[in-house]
């Protein structure tokens, strides 16, 4: 079973209120140390980014849509994401070093199942949606309703079978 949450939380920006959805370094934060040791795979990503630095983003942007994505350490991940300004759309997957690169399920899956199928086989899934919001889902239920506890503004989207 998996547990999924939708973080619908915005940030200030420009000095107005809940103007902006939180970006993936908001999210890194909030997730526990034992994501830490995970291996990070980033899939079709498109995010904003500062203009000194678009052709390391687009290059990012052109492996993220390949079959295998870009693999990352959480190092390399916290860096990449404290660069960025925002994710309009990425999945972000976590799981066991020991592993190696993900053989992503969902990968080809259909659109509407992608983000279900990668999440009954990873540890954690984040997805950003539209610059709207961010999707987590995980197996460990418990770290699920602890990071829901960080946020202000969390659906519950229920538990889907593995």
């Amino acid at each position: 079973m998996t547990t999924t949450i939708i973080v619908l939380d915005k940030k200030t920006y420009g000095g107005i209120e809940d103007a902006v959805f939180l970006d993936l370094i908001d999210i890194l934060r909030a997730l526990p140390r034992k994501c830490h040791g995970l291996s990070w795979t980033v899939f079709d990503l498109w995010m904003n980014y500062d203009a000194d630095d678009p052709p390391k983003f687009d290059e990012m942007s052109k492996m993220s849509e390949s079959d295998r994505g870009v693999q990352m350490t959480w190092e390399e991940l916290w860096a990449f994401a404290d660069l960025g300004e925002q994710v309009v759309e990425g999945q972000f997957v976590g799981d066991l070093a020991e592993k190696g690169p993900p053989n992503v399920p969902g990968r080809n899956a259909p659109e509407d199942t992608k983000f279900e199928q990668n999440c009954a086989a990873f540890e954690i899934v984040l997805e950003a949606i539209d610059s709207s919001f961010w999707r987590i889902c995980s197996k460990d239920a418990a770290m699920i309703e602890k990071l829901s506890k960080k946020f202000r503004d969390v659906e519950e989207a229920g538990a889907e079978s593995a």
